[in-house]
């Protein structure tokens, strides 16, 4: 009688009569969410490909995450599915740490779409990290935007009932959504720019309560500032180089003419 059933970093894979389990609460309507970190029970990656997901065995890198203060390890979701209602009118960044990819066919007419996906600046990285791979290589890595969140949808019918000549039965929505990570909403990473909306959109959404949908007030506090590449390059030169520069010219100038 769950509404909805959580699968959040799961380490070890699960067993036969568990798998059992999850998918009759699905055939049940149920509405589960993923949530798979790189590396960690992959026997669920070959469980969810039978509802049409492909759960990259990868490490997504990301060059982008530096403009905005992190490493190339978190990359950075800008791009969003706007026509689903987790996603419509979602314009915030959100971070994952430490990603595998996700992806699955989109077939609107199904319920299946990739939700979120990284810049071009992104890159996956198959089997053992390496320093060579913290630069792209197109014989080696795929290049974005990487999808790390995808859904499935579907009707499924209970209770069918037969009487006389008529047909009676009652349908719902099967929902299940994957993401490849689940430290976007530890206690460190949750209050990263959309990160908490994100998560929620997604719970509200599996659990029905599409009014909950939204772009919540944020609370008082630290207000990162997001730029593009360009944008942070620009600040960089300004700050770092071409200002100091010109006082450092200035005071040998200054210097020289006292001399």
């Amino acid at each position: 009688d769950a509404a909805v059933l959580v699968i959040s970093g799961p380490e070890a894979n699960f067993l036969p009569a568990e798998l059992k389990k999850i998918t009759a609460f699905v055939e049940k309507g149920g509405r589960i969410l993923f949530m798979l970190d790189p590396g960690g029970a992959n026997g669920l990656v070959n469980y969810l490909s039978e509802f049409g997901f492909e759960v990259g065995n990868d490490l997504v890198i990301d060059t982008l995450s530096q403009v905005y203060g992190a490493n190339y390890l978190t990359p950075v979701v800008v791009q969003y599915h706007k026509d689903h209602p987790v996603t419509r009118g979602f314009e915030l960044a959100t971070f994952f740490p430490a990603a595998r990819s996700v992806h699955i066919k989109e077939e609107p007419g199904k319920g299946s779409y990739d939700l979120a996906k990284t810049s071009d600046k992104s890159w996956t990285v198959a089997g053992e990290l390496t320093e060579d791979d913290l630069t792209f290589d197109s014989d080696k890595h795929t290049r974005g935007p990487i999808s790390v969140a995808a859904v499935a949808a579907g009707e499924v019918v209970l209770n069918e009932k037969k009487t006389g000549a008529s047909q009676e039965s009652m349908k719902t929505w099967v929902k299940v959504l994957v993401v490849g990570d689940s430290d976007l909403v530890s206690n460190t990473h949750l209050k990263l720019a959309g990160n908490k909306d994100f998560f929620l959109n997604t719970l509200n959404w599996l659990a029905e309560e599409h009014v909950l949908i939204s772009v919540r007030r944020k609370e008082p506090g630290l207000t990162p500032l997001l730029l593009t590449s360009a944008q942070g390059k620009l600040v960089f030169w300004l700050s770092m180089v071409i200002i100091p520069s010109l006082v450092l010219v200035a005071g040998i100038g200054v210097t020289l003419r006292r001399r």
